[in-house]
């Protein structure tokens, strides 16, 4: 969770950690727990799949439960202690703790800790005027350095980055389409690269990878790689962190965009949008990332949520990857348009660019193919829009580069069923977007409230 608002962040923490405190206190009293501590109590439970904030449970398997204990609201302060230093840098103590409403002396307690451990940089301001002049903190981008990876079908694009989440070197190489040769070409490219080298095994301490298919996050397990049927399975994480002595840490890639893009968002200027659905049309699918009161939205965990790509919306339409016909994905993903445009030639790498360069050229062929792709564009966008009333879609591809052609279309469909849609284009270029999106996967644990409770 990437935190904003430092008030509500608050209200809402220590209400969970009344919650839980009061739950453990009714726990010793039905002498539920006599022998165990309240900070960590093991019961035999069975988690039952829920899409909510919490979980049913029945007696069964062992899960952990983690109580709140005093410590519990200084890991808290020092979360949203990071978030307004991310958010307000550079920034002092003082307006430090205005903001987050705590008081002077915990909070430079909290920055004192966070620039005993290399996370915080403080330089002194620039005189203005009379007066004291108050020295400055911000995030350290290049104490603790992560690696994202993100793993296309042809091209996996690689890149060094620091805690403020910006990238500082990038490289690229070709995607073996066999897992383990992909791990041995990373390796032998990491050991390489002059930028990245000296880093391994004592600077990189965090690895966060985006992959084109289903991934169980809380696992690392890669479920399905459409584009790349081989990796489907293949213990990618365990064999990552194995070769590279690392934390590494995977994800879908549409969702690591939706990160990327929520992390920005609460940076912008104004009110930040904290509901949205980012949309990614690619080379072979499509998918999304759905964003739910500022929180990236997993489901039941098994990493299929947002895959809009497999909604079908002709049932006789072209065959899918996943078996079935008339997936939106058929009809949208760049290689439909591509096979529109020119049905009997290899759709490549390259392919989509040259569409676009012929639609501005006035290409008649090229402007057809791609009505159509805007016109199946628009008929999911407004189902997303009336499953999940997200307010906002953010659209990503390099199929937004002819977003003058494609715009049209789905107001046309929003106006039929008097929908209230904002559809807006990624901010960042679809390369760097995601792997901003792997270097904040990375450090997600030091802006993350501690997880207490089921």
């Amino acid at each position: 969770m990437l935190l904003g608002k430092a008030q509500p962040v608050v209200f809402i923490c220590v209400s969970q950690i009344i919650h839980f405190y009061t739950a453990s206190q009714r726990c010793r009293q039905d002498n539920f727990s006599k022998s165990r501590n309240i900070a960590s109590v093991s019961l035999e439970l069975t988690m039952v799949k829920s899409t909510g904030q919490s979980a049913a449970v029945q007696l069964g398997s062992r899960h952990r439960v983690r109580a709140a204990q005093p410590s519990s609201v200084r890991e808290i302060n020092r979360v949203i202690v990071l978030n307004l230093i991310r958010l307000h840098q550079p920034i002092s103590r003082n307006d430090l703790a205005k903001q987050a409403r705590i008081h002077c002396s915990n909070v430079s307690e909290i920055v004192d800790e966070l620039l005993r451990e290399g996370l915080l940089c403080e330089e002194r301001a620039m005189p203005r005027g009379r007066g004291r002049v108050p020295y400055l903190i911000s995030l350290n981008g290049t104490a603790i350095l992560a690696l994202s990876i993100d793993i296309r079908y042809s091209t996996t694009y690689i890149a060094l980055g620091g805690l403020g989440g910006d990238l500082q070197h990038t490289t690229s190489i070709p995607t073996p389409h066999q897992p383990t040769a992909f791990v041995s070409a990373l390796l032998r490219a990491l050991e390489r690269d002059v930028m990245i080298q000296p880093h391994l095994g004592r600077g990189i301490r965090q690895i966060g990878v985006s992959v084109p298919g289903w991934v169980r996050p809380t696992t690392g397990e890669v479920l399905w790689v459409p584009s790349i049927p081989s990796y489907s399975g293949y213990p990618l994480q365990a064999e990552l962190e194995r070769r590279l002595s690392a934390q590494v840490v995977l994800e879908n890639n549409t969702r690591l965009g939706a990160l990327a893009e929520l992390w920005m968002e609460e940076k912008a200027d104004g009110n930040p949008i904290r509901n949205f659905a980012f949309v990614l049309v690619g080379d072979m699918g499509v998918s999304a990332g759905v964003v739910q009161q500022g929180k990236l939205y997993h489901a039941s965990g098994d990493g299929v949520s947002g895959e809009f790509g497999h909604m079908v919306i002709d049932s006789e339409g072209p065959r899918c990857r996943c078996s079935r016909r008339g997936c939106w994905q058929t009809f949208i993903a760049d290689r439909a348009t591509w096979h529109r445009y020119q049905p009997h030639r290899r759709f490549n790498s390259s392919s989509f660019a040259e569409l676009l360069s012929a639609v501005r050229r006035h290409d008649a062929s090229a402007l057809r193919a791609l009505s159509e792709t805007a016109r199946y564009l628009a008929l999911g966008l407004v189902n997303i829009a009336l499953t999940l009333d997200p307010g906002t879609v953010i659209l990503a591809g390099e199929v937004t580069q002819a977003w003058p052609l494609i715009e049209p279309h789905w107001q046309r469909e929003l106006a039929l069923v008097k929908v209230p849609l904002q559809v807006r284009r990624a901010r960042l270029p679809l390369d760097e977007l995601l792997l901003r999106g792997g270097i904040l996967l990375a450090f997600r644990h030091f802006f993350q409230p501690p997880s207490l409770g089921w």
